[in-house]
């Protein structure tokens, strides 16, 4: 339900008998608030592109000529990227070709920059392909496109000011809120606990985090270090949630949300990136143990990772320990 495509929902006239019937599942949870979750205006239109991508058998070609919402979007293709340029490196340590792979890769990168990137708003928008336009609408997920995009060096310390200013929770800006919200705070669209019209997801910050340390500049490094700090702020305060409040850390949605829990290990217990991240110096020993509220984990000598993980309850109440063990399943 991202603002940016409003417009193309907008559009879709549904007539009786063109949503199949169907009951949602997101919204019925005791512990998660209907007005988080989109609306179901959103879902009978969900549910009536699922219905024309199953009438055509999933064919590409038959549903974008049959389907009035078609939108080419920044994250989505920015990940895509990222799956090819992995499955590249897959091939290399198999044996097998990966040419095709990364040419795919280096395809789409290059059209996300050619058509996505505006350099004078320093923003990256999707595409709506049935009205032939840019969506201007700058929302945060479309910022994880410097995961899988080089920007020009002017033109990501243009970027990095954005990222870095109070309407994106930046690191000058408000630094009593947490980044990177799914829409600029000042947006009229904004909407602090609304699913993907506001709240931050760890999964958008992890990304931006990725894209900013593959730059390597000064600039771009306190940056992730900054969005890396209050990512584990965001946990420490709230739990592995689903989504979280950028004004006051307040969690939403799901609770032991496993991408939230899975990127957060993810950036602790990787040796080389935590320590890019916290500008940390291990211990003569090769150890280092970092601590935040619920959660300590232990990088020791030769990569191998211990955690002790301890369940939170919403609101960042302290809870259950849980042994090394049962974390997975914890999680």
């Amino acid at each position: 339900n991202a603002p940016s495509w409003d417009d193309a929902f907008n559009r879709i006239e549904l007539k009786e008998g063109d949503v199949p019937p169907f009951k949602r599942a997101d919204n019925k949870h005791s512990d998660v608030d209907a007005s988080d979750r989109p609306t179901d205006f959103y879902y009978d239109r969900y549910v009536f592109l699922m219905k024309i991508f199953y009438d055509n058998n999933y064919d590409e070609a038959k549903i974008a000529a049959k389907c009035p919402y078609l939108i080419q979007d920044v994250l989505f293709n920015t990940i895509l990227s990222k799956a090819e340029d992995t499955l590249a490196d897959i091939a290399v340590l198999i044996g097998k070709p990966s040419k095709e792979f990364r040419s795919r890769a280096e395809k789409t990168r290059a059209a996300i920059l050619k058509k996505m990137w505006n350099a004078e708003d320093a923003a990256f928008y999707d595409y709506d392909l049935f009205s032939d336009e840019v969506i201007k609408e700058r929302i945060g997920g479309a910022m994880a496109g410097i995961y899988g995009v080089t920007l020009p060096r002017n033109d990501m310390k243009n970027f990095l000011t954005v990222l870095d200013s109070e309407e994106a929770m930046g690191r000058l800006g408000n630094q009593t809120g947490f980044p990177l919200p799914t829409m600029l705070t000042n947006e009229e669209t904004y909407m602090p606990n609304n699913y993907w019209r506001g709240p931050v997801w760890i999964n958008i910050n992890y990304m931006v985090i990725e894209g900013l340390l593959s730059y390597g500049t000064e600039e771009a490094l306190e940056t992730a270090q900054y969005l890396f700090r209050k990512t584990l702020d965001l946990v420490q305060i709230g739990g592995f949630f689903e989504y979280f409040s950028a004004l006051d850390a307040s969690p939403h949605g799901g609770g032991d949300f496993s991408w939230t829990a899975s990127l957060v290990i993810d950036m602790i217990c990787d040796p080389d990136k935590h320590e890019r991240l916290t500008a940390a110096n291990v211990a003569s020993n090769g150890s280092e143990v970092v601590y935040f509220s619920g959660i300590t984990i232990s990088v020791l000598v030769g990569g191998l990772t211990v955690a002790v993980i301890r369940k939170r309850t919403r609101g960042g109440q302290g809870g259950q320990r849980v042994s090394s063990s049962d974390a997975a399943e914890s999680m």
